[in-house]
């Protein structure tokens, strides 16, 4: 019987939300962020170790999934040097992996050709966006303003500084007169397959 502060409680309704899972096997995917357009149209393809889990999939609603995603991967962090990346699976959510899987790799399979080179980013193509429109801002890059850019190594000699624009979102960062340090997002405009990796950082103030 159900008792409350000792005292048996009768004709009592209980409700209790109790989560299903599904059990299923899964080939594992990736999604990626800050994609330049040519890969949002055709996104990356990559390989996986492992390449399915078995795992308990928590079910929200009439929805069925037939892949699990992992995790997202930032353009920003791919290079041709650095495309492997691991996920623990612990870190999915609503998913718990039963086969004893604990890590998951991923490797990219980069078009062929793809390079690097060193570009130096304009002051006057860096917009503030999320600003008080009454304020007047002062920008200052932190480091020496050049960027990473890759790109097919038939095109990447043709990017030039004025290509390279750069966005401050001050959304949700309230920014006074000391100097605050802030985040900017790269874009290669001139092209739909290149991007700028690397992450890179401004000083801003109002004035």
């Amino acid at each position: 019987y159900l008792s409350v502060n000792g005292e048996k409680a009768e004709n009592v309704k209980l409700t209790a939300t109790i989560p299903i899972y599904k059990l299923q096997n899964l080939p594992v995917t990736v999604s990626f962020t800050h994609a330049p357009k040519a890969y949002l149209d055709t996104p990356l393809k990559f390989d996986s170790r492992p390449e399915t889990v078995y795992a308990a999939v928590l079910q929200e609603g009439t929805e069925e999934i037939s892949e699990l995603v992992i995790g997202e991967i930032d353009f920003s962090t791919i290079t041709p040097v650095k495309h492997v990346f691991s996920f623990d699976s612990s870190d999915i959510k609503n998913v718990k992996i039963l086969d004893n899987t604990k890590k998951i790799d991923v490797t990219l399979q980069l078009p062929e050709g793809i390079a690097t080179a060193k570009v130096n980013a304009l002051k006057d193509n860096i917009v503030v966006e999320g600003a008080d429109a009454d304020s007047v801002y002062d920008i200052q890059f932190d480091g020496t303003g050049i960027v990473n850019v890759c790109a097919g190594s038939a095109e990447i000699q043709d990017i030039k500084p004025e290509d390279i624009h750069g966005v401050i979102n001050l959304t949700d960062i309230e920014v006074n007169s000391t100097e605050q340090r802030v985040p900017i997002r790269f874009t290669v405009m001139s092209s739909e397959n290149s991007w700028v990796s690397g992450t890179y950082y401004a000083t801003v103030k109002i004035k």
